[in-house]
């Protein structure tokens, strides 16, 4: 009994599609034009739908970030509130407990301005 196709030559296809939104970095990439001052709601609603995008909403740094300058860039005092919030992040990087803790800086200070405002 001869196998036309042998273990060794079967060709497996991975869809790339399932590889980009399994890769918190590229959706990313792929949110972040879509990231502006009133998206908020939109993007929550994408993390009931996807682990992947619930992971960059509770976890990812950069997500927070360019939210919260979107948020803020238009906001009398924006240039002196920016450059103080990254020196707290600096700060906040430099604290062992902050990097080993789920706690995402710009996650928080993006609540915090919120309640502020």
């Amino acid at each position: 009994d001869i196998n036309p196709i042998s273990e060794q030559h079967q060709v497996v296809v991975c869809d790339p599609i399932d590889f980009t939104f399994t890769t918190p970095e590229l959706i990313l990439n792929i949110i972040r034009p879509l990231i502006d001052a009133n998206s908020l709601p939109a993007l929550l609603s994408l993390s009931t739908i996807s682990s992947t995008f619930l992971q960059i909403i509770r976890t990812s740094e950069t997500f927070w970030k360019e939210l919260c300058h979107q948020r803020w860039k238009e906001k009398w005092g924006f240039h002196r509130r920016w450059e103080e919030a990254l020196k707290h992040y600096d700060v906040f990087n430099e604290c062992q407990e902050a990097r080993d803790s789920r706690v995402t800086f710009w996650r928080q200070r993006y609540f915090e301005q919120e309640q502020d405002a």
